[in-house]
């Protein structure tokens, strides 16, 4: 078990269930992950988070990676900035050669220390976008699909999905703060650019967005066809049931942290025709993969059930994190070619990552030098019979 402990920021233990089998004493790479178990993202990261540290355990557990172990440990920040750089510096401290971001206002916080450190910092999904550019952020990559392209498949599928004359009027709520705001060019830019549709308002829930009953009477007197959504935390569950006590009939598509089984369990019925997108498979998906089975096996072998966080479209996330930071770890080893893995070493293996597939967790994404974008590709689904049903299969939408 080891322990970190940032300030006052106490954290997380991560157990190893397993111990690992093949591995060299004394090749180490270290790898952190922030989580947000505590504060306003909390019904995120407390299943998000296992699913990261599942996988580093089960790599570990096949022997590690070229004979190298993965020491991983977790940084809780709360979703705030102060702990989060508090506990970026402990990691650089320790020798820590990759870390993943969690939450915009973190990246946008640590983007030029990674860059400064020579630390790569993966900000799947999170934002900022803008750190797609390898040129200004080379030490900083996204993976799978950003906030801006989680928009664009949106009204690609609003596009295609609309059949009168009359242009589609949308809506945009969201978190107010960089990580909603992160995408406004998109939202505002792309219906202009695809036609047959109209932004009508734009409506911000303040953090921690833990009551949305006035945002959603805005977005009603809208009067929208469709509402984008881009929340996170309690705000998703909250304005599914807002929308269903209003009878709004506009289809609500969410962003990726907004669309997940508790929106689901906490609304029931409420919750037909909830619409989201997703950059990793289901975990009804996930449970058919041999991955799945690797890890369930490993706890048993620890004397324990596999933990309930499985079945969690947040853990298969963590899965994807760590896949792809494993990826890169196996390609760093090679770059090294038999001495010490550095930064520069890792950064090198971040973008060596091709047609990867994470286990079979996310469409095939390529990292290169110039693009650290990765896939831009999403599934969507629709909320139908209490259960997620599949809508359209991995697709893109098109760049501003």
């Amino acid at each position: 078990m080891k322990r970190l402990l940032v300030g006052s920021c106490v954290v997380v233990a991560v157990v190893a269930l397993v111990v690992s089998v093949g591995v060299s004493q004394g090749k180490v790479l270290k790898i952190g992950n922030f989580c947000d178990r505590l504060g306003p993202t909390q019904t995120v990261g407390v299943k998000y988070c296992p699913g990261f540290h599942d996988y580093m355990d089960l790599i570990n557990s096949r022997g590690g990676i070229e004979g190298y172990k993965i020491e991983h440990n977790e940084v809780e920040h709360g979703y705030a900035v102060p702990k989060a750089v508090e506990g970026y510096n402990k990691f650089k401290a320790e020798g820590y050669l990759a870390v993943v971001s969690y939450g915009t206002p973190i990246t946008d916080a640590l983007k030029t220390f990674a860059n400064r450190d020579k630390i790569s910092l993966l900000t799947p999904g999170f934002g900022i976008s803008d750190v797609e550019d390898a040129t200004k952020f080379p030490y900083v990559f996204v993976g799978v699909a950003s906030y801006k392209s989680q928009v664009a498949a949106i009204y690609q599928y609003i596009k295609e999905a609309w059949k009168e004359n009359r242009a589609a009027k949308i809506a945009y709520l969201f978190y107010d703060n960089p990580a909603g705001r992160d995408p406004l060019d998109y939202v505002r830019e792309l219906p202009k650019k695809l036609g047959n549709m109209e932004l009508v308002g734009e409506v911000a829930c303040p953090p921690p967005c833990a009551e949305a009953s006035s945002q959603m009477l805005q977005i009603q007197r809208l009067n929208p066809d469709f509402v984008i959504s881009h929340l996170f935390g309690k705000g998703p569950a909250l304005t599914v049931g807002e929308r269903a006590k209003l009878g709004m009939k506009a289809t609500m598509i969410s962003l990726v942290w907004g669309f997940s089984e508790d929106e689901v369990n906490v609304n029931g019925p409420a919750a037909e025709g909830y619409m989201g997108v997703n950059f990793v498979v289901m975990p009804e998906d996930l449970a058919k993969l041999p991955v799945a089975k690797d890890i369930a096996d490993m706890y048993k072998k620890g004397g324990k059930e596999p933990p309930k966080e499985m079945n969690s479209i947040y853990y298969v996330r963590g899965i994807m994190n760590a896949a792809l930071f494993t990826e890169a770890a196996k390609h760093a080893i090679k770059a090294a070619g038999g001495s010490a893995v550095t930064g520069e070493h890792f950064k090198k293996g971040m973008e060596s990552i091709k047609d990867f597939t994470g286990e079979g967790t996310i469409a095939p994404t390529t990292i290169t030098a110039t693009n650290h974008a990765g896939s831009r590709k999403v599934r969507l689904y629709k909320v139908q019979g209490g259960k997620f049903v599949l809508v359209k299969d991995w697709f893109e939408g098109p760049h501003l």
